[in-house]
């Protein structure tokens, strides 16, 4: 980091590049949301055109590390402030080419990694502002939520699902009734920010509730609507709680550590220790879901058979899920349909990059949190934004795999999310430093010099 203020790019406002960074963070989460490669209808990833796909995310990729060469000054004094957690996992998935069983995939999925993380870092380097990124994405998904309505009514046939089993349910401008959930259940709580800094107010707010609303009864993704209400209440509970825990937060974890873990380790002695679908099943009934019903109890049991072939290492980052053909074939002849991810993001984790890939998720969460605290004492309502963004990104993926997989709408918001809190960091510490020298060189704030009294 640079040594001195007189060293230090003064904290003003930054809008050289203020135009194209905001189209950048638009498109990048609009892409997030829409089928990759543009294919509306295609269920296999591997069936996507390959050209197209690299059409829509190559240049993104290049553009954000354009923007990171543009301002690498910046973007050094940022490093040491980085969630370095976030760093280790993109280099362990980048060495885990070297023993993946299908390289160019790996190699592929590496890309998208590194890719994301430097549109992240190049918006949080270029045009900074401390509310641009809530906005902007409030303004994308609230955009992606009224194009979805309209082809809803104006394709159908694109905009609905015409298979048996959901048909009529609503995934508008996304692949599949899941994907939409992500989505208005994103714009839930992008909206509660975006209120508690006044920027959504009166008939816009009522306006943004409504859409939200139809989304939900047309889309009916429970699991979906309870990840946005419980990241909701927390930017409420951040911003207005209710009682006062300052002094009690460390208490109240270890309660709910005590809480959850006793119990399991009470019944680990006694029996064997349960099975995830033991473990899961009470949440998933609370809101609806019959685990057995939905096929991923089994997924869950064959993915877990083949982690624990390379439980350490794991079988190399992006190299199982390939379709028929690939690593994964086998689990395909094993059901009744073709499953292109574990429907557990942990799960994925541990078969793809082992436990040393799973520690260093964890990690990365608890930095995370240690961050968002850091942020809280400079920006409450920023701060209850990204964590409960966190919540809802661990959350989701319990039944759906996203974390550390790009380019999915909850991973692409929560690299933004850390690569924003680490800018904002990066200020507070630009500020303290001007501050003081601005103290030190007022003769105001300089103790004066002691000498003979005058008579």
């Amino acid at each position: 980091m640079l040594s001195s203020p007189q060293q230090t790019p003064a904290p003003q406002r930054d809008t050289r590049y203020w135009k194209l960074t905001g189209a950048l963070l638009f498109v990048t989460v609009f892409f997030a949301i829409i089928p990759s490669g543009f294919e509306w209808g295609v269920t296999d990833p591997g069936q996507t055109n390959d050209t197209l796909r690299k059409v829509q995310w190559l240049p993104l990729y290049g553009l954000g590390g354009w923007l990171l060469w543009r301002r690498r000054r910046i973007a050094l004094a940022m490093l040491p402030l980085i969630n370095p957690f976030l760093i280790l996992f993109c280099l362990w998935a980048l060495v885990s080419v070297s023993w993946a069983e299908v390289v160019s995939s790996s190699i592929a999925r590496n890309v998208k990694l590194w890719g994301t993380m430097a549109i992240a870092l190049g918006c949080a380097s270029a045009s900074w502002a401390p509310t641009r990124f809530e906005h902007l994405t409030w303004k994308t998904l609230m955009f992606a939520l009224g194009v979805s309505l309209i082809m809803v009514f104006a394709l159908p046939e694109i905009a609905r699902h015409q298979d048996d089993a959901l048909r009529g349910l609503w995934n508008g401008i996304t692949a599949s009734k899941n994907q939409m959930g992500f989505v208005f259940s994103l714009a839930m709580i992008f909206t509660a920010i975006n209120y508690y800094r006044g920027t959504v107010r009166g008939k816009t707010l009522v306006l943004c509730l409504a859409l939200i609303g139809v989304m939900i009864v047309g889309v009916q993704s429970t699991t979906s609507t309870l990840c946005g209400l419980i990241g909701t209440a927390i930017v409420w509970m951040v911003v207005r709680p209710p009682v006062d825990t300052r002094g009690y937060l460390g208490l109240i974890i270890g309660i709910a550590i005590l809480v959850i873990g006793v119990p399991y380790f009470v019944v680990s002695l006694l029996s064997a220790p349960p099975t995830v679908t033991q473990i899961l099943e009470p949440a998933a009934t609370a809101v609806g879901k019959d685990i057995s019903l939905t096929g991923r109890d089994d997924i869950w049991e064959y993915v877990i058979s083949e982690a624990k072939q390379h439980p350490i290492k794991g079988m190399g980052y992006g190299s199982f899920w390939l379709g028929p053909g690939g690593p994964s074939e086998w689990i395909h002849e094993a059901l009744y349909w073709i499953p292109f991810q574990a429907h557990n993001g942990y799960i994925d984790i541990v078969n793809e990059t082992g436990f040393i890939g799973l520690g260093l998720v964890i990690a990365f969460v608890l930095m995370h949190l240690y961050q968002i605290r850091l942020v809280l004492r400079i920006d409450r309502i920023g701060a209850a934004g990204h964590l409960a963004l966190l919540v809802y990104v661990l959350i989701s993926n319990i039944a759906e795999t996203t974390l550390f997989l790009p380019p999915t709408l909850p991973f692409t918001l929560l690299a933004l999310s850390s690569a924003v809190m680490s800018r904002v960091l990066l200020q507070a510490r630009w500020q303290a430093e001007a501050e003081q020298a601005s103290r030190s060189l007022n003769p105001r704030f300089q103790r004066p010099e002691s000498g003979p009294r005058q008579a």
